[in-house]
């Protein structure tokens, strides 16, 4: 049986961080990730290019889908993210807070996710900068 007093280090963590982000921090920091090749949920390095490369789980008939690479962990982050409002909406585990996207906007965009996750970010915000 697990009690509170067996996890001061997470209370004390949990004092600091929303719920949200808490838990996205104890996923990151688990074993179900690929081989710690990035601290970001869904990041890893491509094996041949170099460069990396994003995928999210059980969104194609429980498959993964691949998004993409992309320069830098950073953007390829985002786009785990906005792959994953767009599939699991506003409840999704994200690599940055939720407070960072225009959740609404991200639902609402025709624009497909995938390869084009990247001008979907680059589409948001352009439409931002219009208003």
């Amino acid at each position: 049986m697990a009690f509170v007093s067996n996890y001061p280090k997470e209370l004390e963590e949990m004092k600091h961080v929303i719920k949200q982000e808490f838990i996205a921090s104890l996923r990151r920091k688990s074993s179900g990730f690929s081989r710690r090749a990035s601290i970001y949920r869904g990041v890893t390095r491509h094996h041949q290019q170099g460069r990396w490369q994003v995928r999210i789980g059980c969104v194609a008939g429980n498959k993964d889908l691949y998004l993409g690479t992309f320069a830098t962990e950073e953007e390829v982050a985002e786009a785990y993210d906005i792959a994953a409002i767009k599939f699991r909406g506003a409840n999704a585990v994200t690599n940055f807070e939720m407070s960072r996207y225009d959740v609404d906007a991200i639902m609402k965009s025709s624009v497909p996710v995938g390869g084009a996750a990247k001008r979907l970010k680059l589409s948001l915000e352009s439409e931002q900068n219009l208003f």
